[in-house]
């Protein structure tokens, strides 16, 4: 058996869904969709999003809103553990996913925890918001049979 290398130009299908995700408004709309899907299916299984990162951006402080505004504390700590000789690779600072600013910026780090457990929910559906858990466990284990 050989291997067969995969076409050098992506499928008209691929091309299709990137010319219109060329289209910001499109792109915008699809990001908006995708993200409030995620977030729907994370809180149906006990990952509270909204509230765990409302709570997050606040420093647990007493703020209000349903969208709490990035506590100053944040970016004062920030600070204290930036290395100004260190330079991201660019890719980090690109849109990505829902992030405009990419996936070293606040609204990231503020959901990855919440994505995480709702993303690996699906890849233990018995386990639900412990999915994570048990994905990080597994790792674990693996490296301990080694």
């Amino acid at each position: 058996m050989t291997a067969s290398s995969a076409s050098a130009s992506p499928r008209l299908s691929v091309r299709l869904a990137n010319a219109l995700l060329a289209i910001k408004p499109l792109a915008q709309l699809a990001k908006h969709q995708a993200r409030s899907m995620m977030i729907r299916r994370a809180e149906s299984i006990g990952v509270y999003w909204r509230e765990e990162v409302k709570n997050l951006r606040a420093r647990h402080s007493d703020r209000q809103g349903s969208a709490a505004p990035l506590h100053p504390e944040w970016d004062k700590a920030l600070e204290e553990i930036r290395d100004r000789n260190l330079t991201y690779p660019e890719y980090y600072l690109k849109p990505f996913h829902a992030y405009d600013r990419g996936n070293l910026s606040w609204d990231a780090a503020m959901e990855v925890e919440v994505a995480a457990r709702a993303v690996h929910a699906r890849i233990w559906p018995d386990t639900g918001a412990a999915g994570d858990a048990t994905l990080r466990q597994s790792y674990h284990d693996v490296l301990l049979d080694v």
